[in-house]
C-alpha cells in the first residue's frame, strides 16, 4: 500500500512481539510449536500475516486501533475504519474456517463412532447368543 499510513499485510517477529506485549523469542516459540502460523521471507525471517496475528492475539487489534491517532480530515478516519473492518472480516473468515473444519471433524468422528458401535454389536451378538443358548451335548 502506498502512503505513510499504510498498514503492511505481514509483521516481523519483533513487530508481533511489540504489538502483543510478548518477547520476540516467545513469538518464535509459538511459531515453532504451531500455535502461530508464519512464513519465511527471502532473508529467512519469519513473517506473520496480520489476520493470523489478530486471530491469536485479538486484544492486540484493539490496542492497535486505540494507538492509531485519527487525522483531522474525514478521509483518513474513513480509511482507518475501512482497514479495521478488513481486519475484522479477516478474523471472522478465519473463525468461520476453523468452525467449519471442527464441524467436519465432529461429523467424521460421529460417523466413525457409529461404525465402530455397529461393528462391535455385530461381533458381540454371536457371542451373547452362544452364552444365552448354550449348545446341548448328548
Amino acid at each position: 500500500m502506498a502512503g505513510t499510513g499504510a498498514i503492511k499485510a505481514a509483521l516481523t517477529t519483533k513487530q508481533a512481539a511489540e504489538e502483543s506485549g510478548m518477547s520476540a523469542r516467545h513469538i518464535q516459540r509459538m511459531i515453532i510449536t504451531g500455535k502461530l502460523s508464519a512464513t519465511k521471507d527471502d532473508s529467512k525471517n519469519y513473517m506473520i500475516d496480520r489476520a493470523e496475528f489478530y486471530r491469536v492475539f485479538p486484544e492486540a487489534h484493539t490496542r492497535a486501533s486505540i494507538r492509531q491517532k485519527p487525522q483531522d480530515d474525514g478521509d483518513s478516519s474513513r480509511q482507518a475504519l475501512e482497514t479495521e473492518v478488513r481486519h475484522l472480516q479477516a478474523m471472522l473468515t478465519e473463525k468461520d474456517k476453523k468452525n467449519e473444519f471442527l464441524q467436519k471433524r465432529l461429523e467424521s468422528s460421529e460417523a466413525k463412532e457409529a461404525a465402530l458401535i455397529e461393528t462391535l454389536n455385530s461381533n458381540l451378538t454371536p457371542i451373547f447368543t452362544g452364552l444365552l443358548n448354550p449348545p446341548i451335548y448328548p
